[in-house]
């Protein structure tokens, strides 16, 4: 199944398809069939010349009651809706070229069959062992969109197997394996891929070890939705995330246990690949981007790559739960590329936000040290680069004029700085870990972030950071916040100058997040 657009913006790229401005560069699309069960529309045709993808409707009368898009391979599309269906009704279905074009029309009529609870059908399937000169088989029975692999035969090559369950030309979206078959896959397989027709789920040896022991003689229930049926399943706080990103794919995935539910791999990892079309707008210089979005809201983000000639986003994890891919604008530096350095995304906000533009065009210079001045004026210029109240610097050092200038001037009347001494501010030099919160913690109000016991202050979480230090508050103002949580879980390093990766990163998670 190929749901990879929004219905919005499938919509408004459907109102304005027109067949007089289309129709020579439009490709050719023919329906060859149409099925439909009481909750779901499948077809196939043919899409001549069609670039990427066919766009797909299905109306009753005027109406329209879904839209959605489908990738074009070797001038093929199938796929299928998800739609509640009224038994006698009459349906038309309509596709056109996602690039715009006339629309081809069919007619069906759905009628609700004699028994609504078919029996389970039961088929034989078989594994395939990639790289591997023998196979297995597995018994799997499919009852709608429920699989149950009730047993497996494994052929000579017992070890190091690549195994893959492919489930994609079914209705299946839950897969039962029994702890007797788990139990044959963990010691023979290297990996386990299981495909259903929403994506593809391959566990790594560690993954799948750590979930046959955790079902302990159980069956466990792997669940995979994407598309409207993971997006039902979002919370509210989810839903914002979701709605911020533009062209994204959800996808919930589940391992159930009894009433147990395993989503940590301690240490072992899961691949989830999903069809994705992209933006008709996107733009030709984009990254990949995947991010598990928790139930309160809060995104981490996940690597990612995406495969435009196979049309697939493949996200890999440590857990299952609730990601969303999808393919956004690169940066524009060559030394900020990867989405999963913690710097990325500050980074991105500090140039859309003109914090900073980086050292040249195509240069951010992350590992590069921050001087004092950096530091301020970044700082200034994420408050809205307001205008000092005096023109007059009694700090020798601060060149009238520069591009610091103003900053310092403000930082000075703020409070937020004194300078290394009465008459320097000392632009040129590094700022510190230290410097660099308590900056930070005096613009925000130098609030006292002081533990007291009945003896005085509490003592420091850091054996570096004393409490007669004056940046004792800012350092446990900045860890409280979720600025900084040091250099290790003992040390804060004061005296370690900060790079510009730092220095953005600390303004970020302190004004952003």
């Amino acid at each position: 199944m190929k749901k990879v657009i929004s219905l919005i913006l499938v919509l408004v790229m459907a109102l304005s398809m027109s067949v007089s401005v289309y129709a020579d560069v439009a490709g050719t699309i023919a329906i060859s069939s149409v099925s439909a069960t009481s909750s779901k529309v499948s077809f196939s045709g043919t899409a001549e010349n069609v670039k990427a993808a066919v766009v797909v409707q299905v109306c009753k009368g005027t109406e329209i009651l879904a839209m959605e898009s489908f990738l074009v391979s070797s001038g093929a599309f199938s796929g299928s809706i998800d739609l509640d269906l009224t038994s006698g009704t009459t349906y038309v279905l309509k596709a056109a070229d996602y690039d715009g074009g006339a629309w081809v029309t069919k007619e069906f009529t759905y009628t609700k069959p004699a028994s609504t609870s078919p029996a389970a059908s039961s088929e034989t399937l078989t594994l395939n062992i990639l790289g591997g000169a023998k196979s297995a088989e597995c018994t799997v029975n499919i009852a709608g969109q429920k699989a149950s692999v009730d047993a497996m035969k494994l052929g000579d090559e017992k070890n190091n197997l690549k195994l893959s369950i492919d489930l994609s030309n079914t209705e299946a979206k839950e897969v039962e394996i029994p702890a007797k078959v788990m139990d044959a896959m963990k010691t023979a397989a290297e990996s386990l891929e299981i495909k259903t027709a929403d994506a593809g789920v391959l566990l790594n040896a560690s993954a799948l070890q750590t979930v046959a022991e955790a079902m302990n003689g159980k069956s466990m229930i792997l669940s995979v939705n994407t598309g409207k049926d993971a997006e039902n399943k979002l919370t509210s706080e989810q839903a914002q995330v979701v709605k911020a990103i533009k062209n994204p794919v959800v996808i919930n995935v589940s391992i159930q246990v009894g009433d147990k539910t395993v989503s940590d791999f301690n240490g072992g990892q899961a691949q989830l690949t999903v069809d994705y079309v992209p933006d008709k707008d996107a733009p030709s210089a984009s990254v990949p981007r995947g991010a598990y979005v928790s139930e309160r809201g809060k995104r981490g983000e996940v690597k990612t790559v995406y495969d435009p000639a196979q049309g697939k986003m493949t996200a890999t994890v440590e857990h299952f739960s609730t990601y969303v891919v999808y393919l956004e604008e690169a940066l524009p530096f060559k030394d900020v590329t990867d989405p999963t350095e913690y710097f990325y995304d500050p980074v991105k906000w500090a140039l859309e936000n003109t914090v900073t533009s980086g050292v040249s065009a195509d240069t951010f210079a992350p590992a590069s040290t921050c001087t004092r001045a950096q530091m301020v004026t970044f700082l200034w210029r994420a408050a809205g680069s307001p205008e000092p109240t005096t023109t007059t610097c009694n700090f020798t050092d601060v060149v009238k004029g520069s591009y610091y200038e103003k900053a310092v001037l403000w930082a000075i009347e703020k409070g937020i700085t004194n300078g290394t001494s009465a008459t320097t501010f000392s632009p040129d030099v590094t700022v510190t870990r230290a410097q660099a919160v308590t900056f930070l913690w005096r613009y925000e109000g130098a609030i006292p972030f002081t533990n007291m016991t009945a003896n005085g202050p509490a003592p420091s979480p850091f054996t570096d950071v004393k409490t007669s230090e004056y940046y004792y508050n800012a350092v446990l103002w900045a860890k409280a916040q979720g600025i900084t949580d040091g250099t290790s879980a003992t040390t804060f390093s004061p005296n370690k100058n900060c790079s510009r990766a730092e220095v953005v990163t600390f303004l970020y998670r302190d004004i952003v997040k």
